[in-house]
């Protein structure tokens, strides 16, 4: 893709550590029972110059992933690997895998250019493509599409959300459904976004969009990471591997819990915990991340309840635009962050931080039958009708979420005068970056690197 207007020379520091944190004890990111040190360093890199294509040579993108996980390769080489494996497999995969690429693409390349105005930042999780929205059961009983990753939330240029959302769903589609269907879906997802803007807001509850079965699921524990006896699973549950903790980390993944707990009233706090299992395998990006998960005793309804636990970590591009630091305990409070990105405040009640003494956190939730994420790479030649409702869904909720923000709205009246030359950029974007993102896919598993 060719930059179509004049750019800036901006400095923005990428971190291309995988993370950086205090070395500590036992189940948080580094050191002790469950993990180790994590180090990494930050470069300089400037803002795309005009006239050039909007991704850097395969060569520089799969370089660029490979030197963002050099601090978790030294420390969990094996997790590394199982991500390199699972990216390996599929291109859609692989661009959720990429992030530090697109990243690079951003300030080296033009994969950040626009003729709109695209200074405003919103408040973003960061990662925008659609497997990372979902339907998320709230403390009020009820289910919302929602954001449903927070590993990379922070500030963003709105049009970064975008373009990862809608990449995400051209890679989802290609060689899965004709090119028509990909194209329509794609146009109703940008209209849907830009219509937002207007209030024109989808029906994303389930309340209106799926009935009520999935509110009756919501209010019972995922059986899949159940035995019989009623115990966690301990094996493969789908892609996911479950196993027995040593007392030392189950130990401290207790204590996080009890911290959690205790922030709750206490008739809706979550009973003591009766088993705990580390797992692995889950997502793309985040696969090197640990996470347990919890099991609780029975409650005041007779049901167990299980919550998963995950690093807290601070990744490539949390910090990236240099804006964080102006937005006072945004900054360092990565729970205001998360909470503030919902859509809903109730889907995101039951999701809190903890931090132990030397300033690592844990992001702790509950977990609940019939929650389900958004899945395009399953799309079949004859769902263009679900496809362009999941579309819509899809860019209303962005569309509603970045409609928030004082900044963008000031840019709001110029895509308002000129819709369809937005739609257009976005979907000519859409489709020149993933054809990219194939080049680079196909380098990878040429060059696949090695943890």
């Amino acid at each position: 893709m060719r930059t179509r207007g004049g750019s800036t020379t901006v400095e923005a520091t990428v971190v291309v550590c995988a993370v950086a944190c205090a070395g500590i004890a036992g189940f948080a990111l580094c050191g002790g029972a469950f993990a180790r040190d994590i180090g990494g360093s930050t470069q300089t890199a400037r803002a795309p110059a005009a006239n050039v294509s909007a991704q850097a040579g395969v060569a520089e993108v799969v370089h660029a992933i490979h030197t963002a996980d050099v601090a978790m390769r030294e420390a969990r080489p094996e997790l590394v690997a199982a991500k390199y494996a699972k990216m390996s497999t599929d291109p859609f995969l692989f661009y959720r895998g990429a992030m530090a690429g697109f990243a690079h693409d951003w300030v080296e390349a033009a994969a950040g250019a626009s003729d709109f105005a695209h200074d405003a930042l919103v408040l973003s999780s960061g990662d925008a493509h659609p497997s990372n929205f979902g339907f998320l059961r709230g403390t009020d009983g009820v289910f919302r599409l929602e954001p449903n990753d927070f590993d990379t939330v922070g500030l963003y240029p709105y049009h970064w959300d975008l373009r990862r959302l809608t990449v995400g769903a051209e890679l989802s589609l290609r060689e899965r459904v004709s090119p028509s269907t990909a194209e329509s879906t794609l146009k109703r997802m940008l209209s849907a976004y830009v219509s937002a803007f207007d209030g024109g807001d989808a029906a994303i509850s389930t309340a209106r969009s799926r009935g009520t079965r999935p509110l009756e699921a919501g209010n019972r524990v995922p059986t899949k990471y159940l035995t019989k006896e009623g115990k966690l699973l301990r094996g493969t549950v789908r892609t996911h591997v479950t196993e027995s903790l040593s007392p030392e980390a189950r130990a401290e993944v207790e204590s996080f819990f009890a911290a959690y707990r205790g922030r709750f009233p206490d008739a809706s706090q979550p009973g003591a915990v009766v088993d705990a299992v580390s797992l692995d395998g889950k997502g793309v990006s985040s696969l090197p991340v640990r996470r347990a998960l919890i099991l609780t005793e029975r409650g005041a309804k007779g049901a167990p309840r299980i919550f998963e636990i995950k690093e807290a970590t601070v990744r490539p591009t949390m910090n990236m635009f240099g804006a964080v630091g102006d937005h006072g305990e945004f900054a360092t409070n990565l729970e205001a962050r998360i909470q503030d990105a919902f859509l809903h405040p109730a889907s995101g009640d039951d999701w809190r931080t903890v931090t132990d003494a030397n300033g690592q956190g844990q992001l702790i939730r509950e977990l609940h039958s019939g929650q389900t994420s958004i899945d395009l790479e399953r799309a079949k030649p004859g769902s263009r009708a679900a496809l362009e409702r999941a579309a819509t869904l899809l860019g209303s909720t962005l569309g509603q979420m970045h409609r928030r923000s004082k900044e963008l709205a000031a840019h709001l009246a110029e895509i308002a005068k000129a819709p369809d030359a937005f739609v257009n950029e976005e979907l000519r974007f859409a489709r020149e970056y993933a054809a990219e993102t194939l080049d680079a896919f196909a380098h990878f598993r040429e060059k696949l690197p090695t943890p």
